[in-house]
């Protein structure tokens, strides 16, 4: 059956995620790299939305192009062969998300610089006007975030993913597409206009210094909503690491102001600023900010002047307490090293051997000594042993889900995620940890939107538990655990043969051989995608085009069976392939009479 890709020179034949599609590596004709986006057409569900949405973004993106260099320039755009397609200029490099998820936070220079050459493509598209049905304004492009700047040649920029971008100052909406993190309350009540974009370049920047979003909430990816609250309520984001030169804080802190109107106005206003802070003056931004102070000292809010020191006291009197002082602060440090020594060895011991403590029990007792220490070096003994059994917690659960037949359910992965949290908090340089905790709040994600069926929430619910694979996959590409996931999702959740397969064989790849289960998750998916083609016949009926959807619902069905005879005896598999044979057999026998239909059709004509 013929396919888009058939036009191309395929490069990488595993599709990698591109916003609302998948895009491939290809070559044209004449030899040049292109990307290529594809949305199948037979998907269901909110595809045509997302197939408009995306061909308006491609043709904003085809316009902005001609005029800013941040943008990849767009070839073709159409449909073919069942598929909507976008071919646009291939662009090597890395996203910022995997930037930022391998370094842990950028330079402050190169935050500044990479910021610059954002805000210079969003001066741009603000004052590109586009004519359509709802308004002539400038372009806004409404999803801003990490994983659609693209970095070129360590801070070039080109922007990515146009699919929600839209003309119009003030036009209203709803929350359908975006990411939630990096949304200004002003987008989360509806209004999307030049504003939504500063907000989002505010929380990427602040992202790049400190290596992490400035509003989180507990289970966030899971429950955007509390996300949502915690944004509206408009509570200044927490102070950037001390690490972050105060005239590029001042710049984060007025993107990221409560008030609109105390925010930058204009993209020009921003690189102002930025220009400014790389070329060592101070920008205009620093003369309204009074810089937060991390860690034990006194926290100044933005703004607002810090209250005068009490006077000090006459030279005399402090030479007559100092002695005191001295002495009561060393007996209080004692007391609180031997204290602190006593407890750690009690915790040590408990964690001799490492399964001897239940995980959250040792975290729960770390903690309360922590509280009370006064040095931090006083735990360095017991801090690696507390996180090796919380990590050794966390295997046990990953190991269990690789095997063939897994009995891990949500609330495992419930608590391995709150586990490797933890680990994490102890050690924030361990990219496996890192890459696992993803993995395993991907889960809960994924088991949470499979029993959602029919809520209008489960789409969202089942990307986020994608975002959260796919960051898992970049920061330990060598672990198969994350492609595990995948296929789980694009098997039972989003249903996609395709990619349930890709996935799969990354993880074969990785070492973890396919199994039972991965071909029983693949007869699912093949079985899904046949039922989809009959259901498309069936709209068709007696029309030229019937014949072609059945012959795709016959093969996938046939490949459906293969799967599951490699599956035998393994969960609903004997169950399954029952159905896959009656519908197999009900699909061929209709597909023999359209045939004779047309034929006779053929035979009457003159």
């Amino acid at each position: 059956m013929a396919t888009v890709l058939d036009d191309y020179e395929i490069v990488t034949d595993v599709p990698t995620p591109g916003g609302m599609g998948v895009v491939y590596r290809a070559r044209r004709a004449s030899g040049e790299l292109t990307a290529l986006k594809l949305i199948p057409l037979d998907r269901g569900g909110d595809t045509d939305a997302m197939v408009r949405s995306e061909r308006r973004g491609a043709e904003v993106q085809r316009l902005l192009s001609q005029k800013d260099s941040h943008v990849p320039k767009v070839y073709d755009v159409g449909e073919k062969h069942g598929v909507f397609f976008i071919e646009m200029q291939y662009v090597a490099g890395e996203d910022l998300s995997t930037v930022i998820g391998r370094t842990g936070g950028l330079a402050p220079r190169d935050a500044a610089a990479i910021a610059f050459e954002v805000a210079s493509f969003l001066d741009v598209a603000h004052n590109t006007v586009c004519d359509d049905e709802e308004t002539s304004a400038g372009l806004v492009h409404s999803d801003l975030k990490p994983s659609n700047i693209r970095i070129v040649d360590g801070t070039g920029v080109k922007i990515l993913d146009f699919g929600i971008a839209r003309a119009g100052w003030h036009t209203a909406t709803t929350n359908q597409f975006g990411s939630v993190p990096y949304m200004s309350p002003e987008r989360i009540e509806g209004r999307i206009d030049r504003h939504v974009d500063y907000w989002a370049l505010g929380v990427v920047l602040y992202e790049m210094l400190a290596g992490r979003l400035p509003y989180t909430v507990p289970d966030g990816p899971s429950h955007p909503e509390r996300l949502q609250r915690l944004v509206l309520s408009r509570q200044p984001a927490p102070p950037l690491p001390a690490t972050a030169p105060a005239d590029l804080a001042a710049i984060v802190a007025k993107l990221l102001r409560p008030q609109l109107s105390a925010r930058y106005q204009t993209a020009a206003e921003i690189k102002h600023d930025l220009d400014a802070f790389l070329h060592g003056r101070p920008p205009a931004a620093a003369r309204e900010f009074v810089r937060p102070y991390e860690g034990d000292t006194i926290v100044v809010s933005r703004g607002t002047a810090a209250a005068p020191a009490a006077a000090a006291p006459r030279r005399g009197k402090r030479r007559r307490i100092a002695p005191f002082a001295g002495a009561l602060l060393l007996t209080t440090l004692t007391i609180d090293a031997c204290a602190v020594r006593n407890a750690t060895s009690h915790l040590a011991a408990a964690l001799s051997p490492p399964s001897a403590l239940d995980p959250d029990a040792a975290w729960a007792r770390y903690e309360g000594i922590r509280q009370w220490a006064f040095v931090p070096w006083s735990l360095r003994r017991v801090r690696p042993m507390v996180r090796d059994r919380l990590l050794r917690a966390a295997d046990r659960v990953f190991a269990d889900f690789r095997g063939d037949a897994p009995s891990v359910r949500a609330a495992d992965w419930a608590s391995a995620r709150d586990w490797l949290e933890h680990a994490v908090a102890l050690d924030s340089g361990d990219l496996a940890a890192r890459a696992r905790l993803a993995c395993a709040a991907g889960h809960v994600l994924r088991i949470k939107a499979e029993g959602r069926r029919g809520d209008a929430q489960r789409d969202l619910i089942l990307r986020d538990a994608i975002q959260q694979f796919e960051n898992a996959a970049r920061l330990d590409p060598a672990a198969p655990d994350a492609y595990l996931g995948l296929a789980r999702v694009y098997s039972f959740g989003s249903v996609d043969f395709d990619r349930a397969l890709a996935a799969l064989t990354e993880a074969e790849r990785r070492g973890q051989p396919i199994g039972r289960r991965g071909h029983a998750q693949l007869g699912d998916a093949s079985r899904a995608r046949g039922d989809r083609f009959r259901r498309s016949a069936a709209t068709v009926r007696g029309l030229p085009e019937e014949p072609g959807y059945l012959r795709s619902a016959v093969r996938d069905y046939e490949q459906a069976l293969a799967f599951y005879a490699r599956a035998r005896d393994f969960g609903l598999v004997a169950e399954n392939m029952r159905v896959a044979r009656r519908r197999l057999a009900q699909v061929r026998q209709r597909l023999a009479d359209a045939e004779q239909s047309i034929e006779r059709q053929g035979q009457e004509q003159p």
